[in-house]
């Protein structure tokens, strides 16, 4: 009669309600990490883009010829003087640096005259390999600046 009154949880109830809990928590964290790198994706995108306008612009201000970079996980723009000639070489003016692996960088690079035309014509990609998708920002021989999206790699 006093074991009906007794009341509580047995050790395999326990750890079933363990278990459950521990698979909840594996699959948040993982959904968790997948929305992080989206995030971050899609912010690397802005900043590329923000990047490709502002060298146009600070080619204008500065009367200098400006370049977009593509250096190891890095973007950089680069203020490379008066010299014509296409280069990474100068004084670095801003940089976004790549930090996740799931994200990749390539491209030519292009770069801007005080009037904002283009000395180089050429691209930056973004290639994020978890969604299989890509942004490119494509600066043409004229200077127009456009962005491209898609799937598959750059």
């Amino acid at each position: 009669m006093l074991s009906k009154l007794i009341k509580g949880f047995t050790l395999i109830e326990l750890l079933i309600v363990a278990g459950i809990i521990l698979i909840l928590l594996t699959v948040g964290i993982i959904n968790g990490k997948k929305y992080y790198l989206k995030f971050k994706f899609q912010q690397y995108e802005q900043s590329l883009i923000s990047f490709s306008k502002l060298a146009k612009l600070l080619a204008k201000e500065k009367s200098h010829n400006i370049a977009v970079c593509v250096s190891g996980r890095e973007i950089r723009i680069v203020d490379i003087g008066t010299s014509r000639r296409f280069t990474c070489s100068g004084t670095v003016l801003n940089s976004i640096r790549i930090e996740e692996p799931q994200i990749s960088i390539s491209g030519s690079g292009f770069a801007f005259d005080p009037r904002g035309i283009s000395i180089r014509g050429g691209n930056i990609c973004l290639y994020f390999s978890l969604e299989n998708r890509y942004v490119k920002a494509v600066a043409s021989r004229f200077g127009a600046v456009r962005v491209e999206r898609g799937n598959g790699t750059c």
